[in-house]
């Protein structure tokens, strides 16, 4: 499930990072939590799941070519 940072997103996974962005609070399913916290584009903050740094720098980036 390990992929590098700048690997490509599906559809769906954009569309749990603008999920996400939105709603920290949002329920995400397991596994796209396991795969954007091993993608390093979100991180626990407690026991809630937020874009990291990466995260939002990846959501801008797909939001400019994929508007």
């Amino acid at each position: 499930m390990d992929r590098c940072p700048k690997a490509s997103l599906s559809p769906r996974e954009v569309s749990v990072l603008r999920a996400l962005n939105r709603h920290t609070r949002r329920d995400i399913a397991s596994d796209d939590r396991k795969l954007l916290l091993s993608m390093g584009l979100a991180v626990l903050n407690r026991e809630t799941l937020e874009l990291s740094h990466a995260g939002r720098t990846r959501l801008d980036l797909e939001e400019r070519t994929n508007p």
